[in-house]
């Protein structure tokens, strides 16, 4: 017993552009992902996926996100860390063994 599953996928991005950083970098995605599952007689299953996820490139050039000092004395007078190209892409897979109860 094969069975065979595909999906596609497209995600907006929670934060907007200019709260963009390294260490909060979140942009609109789309994905697709392949996978199958194959039944081992009546209870056990064993599945396998992998999924592909494509983040939309991202300019960044009116950052509002500044340095960490949290001792400043004049916050506003921080340096802009926020403003760049932000771009990335990722991939991942699953397995899994299942049984019936």
């Amino acid at each position: 017993n094969l069975q065979m599953h595909a999906g596609v996928l497209h995600e907006t991005s929670g934060i907007p552009k200019n709260r963009i950083s390294v260490n909060l970098f979140d942009a609109p995605k789309t994905g697709f992902g392949l996978g199958s599952s194959y039944g081992i007689g009546e209870r056990f299953t064993l599945s396998g996926n992998v999924a592909y996820l494509m983040v939309t490139p991202q300019t960044i050039t009116d950052s509002e996100v500044r340095q960490r000092a949290p001792f400043s004395e004049n916050p506003a007078s921080l340096n802009t860390v926020g403003n760049g190209k932000y771009q990335g892409a990722y991939m991942f897979g699953g397995v899994s063994f299942n049984t019936k109860f």
